[in-house]
């Protein structure tokens, strides 16, 4: 189920025009990242922290921090505005933010 999703959002992106589709995923999920690079995705050297919060049964807010890497996949849509990115933005962050809209 999960590759046909992947499949459905990545050709979504083509046909948007998007000449990239990206996704970031864990260091502690190594199955997962596998899975990713096996379909075509690549390290595009962002690493970063994700940071969030979760509610526990008690209803005790908590703050995970999980170390990831940004993967990206071309799916060589024609470039459209607002979907694409340059590789070379001045700083990693600035990358990652830009890819991930």
């Amino acid at each position: 189920m999960g590759s046909r999703l992947m499949d459905e959002m990545e050709s979504l992106a083509a046909a948007r025009g998007c000449e990239a589709i990206g996704l970031g995923v864990s260091h502690g999920n190594p199955r997962a990242r596998a899975l990713y690079e096996r379909r075509g995705y690549d390290a595009d050297a962002v690493e970063f922290l994700n940071e969030y919060a979760v509610v526990d049964r008690q209803g005790r807010s908590q703050t995970i921090s999980d170390r990831s890497v940004y993967l990206v996949k071309r799916v060589h849509g024609k470039s459209a505005a607002g979907c694409t990115a340059s590789r070379n933005e001045d700083s990693p962050r600035r990358a990652l933010e830009t890819w991930c809209r």
